[in-house]
């Protein structure tokens, strides 16, 4: 049997008297940390096996991109263009874009694992973190230096957000952080990202 939309508002906060933090923020925090950790710990350690990360034909095609200074255009969006320039630029190591990317991986993903936990929907939440972030493919994903991952983090963490946002009628501090992220990736991260300006209207 479905469950009704109730069941899905957030739990009310409550209030430690020895302290100006809410309890249920501060244990959200402690379990983001605690997931944070550990993809950081699954991805570091993919990355140190597959050293410096994956790297495919529009991966070559970006790297030139920003190392020809615009004489060699790979036709990729500004939005990855900047991100990868931003990071490879100034060392001009290519691990640099890759565990940029990576990390935006694990904290999306940390984020929505999170929530699941502290709302209670812990089985929701193991399978997810077993079979979606840290599933090999995932991961590899994670580690490959190309737009379309980083476009699908972005675009699960910016609809998470907005489904959160709806459900509270509020945009917290983090929210807010996690949508000005997610937001121009998701929409600028492909030619096709207007398509998630939809949720962002409705």
């Amino acid at each position: 049997m479905l469950r009704s939309n109730s069941s899905l508002r957030e739990r009310p906060i409550k209030h430690d008297v020895k302290s100006s933090l809410p309890i249920e923020n501060r244990t959200s925090l402690s379990t983001f940390l605690s997931l944070l950790l550990l993809l950081g710990v699954v991805y570091a350690t993919w990355l140190m096996a597959f050293w410096p990360g994956v790297l495919g034909e529009d991966s070559l095609a970006i790297l030139l991109d920003v190392e020809s200074q615009g004489r060699f255009e790979s036709r990729k969006p500004d939005v990855w263009y900047y991100f990868v320039k931003t990071f490879y630029e100034p060392l001009r190591l290519v691990e640099l874009p890759i565990m940029a990317q990576m990390g935006l991986t694990a904290a999306v993903f940390a984020r929505i694992l999170a929530w699941c936990w502290c709302q209670g929907y812990r089985k929701a939440c193991l399978l997810m973190l077993v079979f979606i972030a840290i599933a090999p493919q995932m991961v590899y994903f994670a580690g490959l230096l190309n737009a379309d991952g980083l476009f699908a983090v972005g675009t699960a963490g910016l609809l998470f957000e907005l489904w959160r946002v709806s459900r509270v009628r509020s945009v917290g501090a983090t929210s807010f952080v996690m949508l000005a992220v997610t937001l121009p990736v998701a929409v600028f991260g492909r030619a096709n990202g207007m398509v998630s300006l939809i949720p962002v209207v409705v």
